[in-house]
């Protein structure tokens, strides 16, 4: 189906094909922590997995604290407070 973006004379074209800014790779350890993460039921921004790698983090940079959030909107809706 044609979008009307593209009628009436527009020069551009529709992509043939998705570009994909990320895809997801789900397997090996990644899936395991996927799994851990339904099984113990921490499935949200909480939970052993997340704690971890704040951890990690506050001990790679020497900060003291250190907060691993969902996305980057997540952290620009942070900073506004």
């Amino acid at each position: 189906e044609d979008l009307k973006m593209f009628k009436n004379g527009n020069p551009h074209a529709p992509f043939a094909d998705k570009i994909w800014l990320s895809s997801p790779t789900m397997h090996g350890d990644e899936i395991e922590f996927i799994n851990q993460a339904y099984r113990t039921n921490w499935t949200s921004t909480v939970g052993l997995n997340i704690d971890t790698v704040e951890q990690l983090l506050c001990e790679k940079t020497g900060y003291g604290y250190a907060v691993a959030l969902s996305s980057g909107t997540a952290l620009l809706h942070s900073c506004l407070y």
